[in-house]
């Protein structure tokens, strides 16, 4: 069966209401794009550096402008049973 990973990303104006920022759920950290860079190119990037570490967007809210993600994870390998009798 194949296991899949979720990744949240939505835009949320900053404490103190000047601008807004991209919050990454669970927390990614070995991104380059800018966090703080909410555009159209700004998404654009992030989908593209996302896009290219695996991830697949599956739904996109432009409304509430979040995006969800996907990715196979790496299959874990069932422990063999290496134990032989010899006669």
């Amino acid at each position: 069966m194949e296991r899949w990973e979720n990744l949240l990303i939505r835009v949320v104006p900053y404490a103190g209401g000047h601008g807004k920022q991209y919050v990454i759920e669970p927390k990614q950290w070995d991104l380059q794009a800018n966090m703080d860079n909410v555009s159209d190119s700004g998404t654009v990037a992030l989908l593209d550096e996302l896009g290219a570490a695996g991830w697949q967007v599956v739904t996109a809210d432009l409304d509430q402008t979040q995006f969800l993600l996907k990715r196979r994870t790496e299959p874990q390998e069932e422990p063999v049973d290496v134990e032989r009798t010899i006669y």
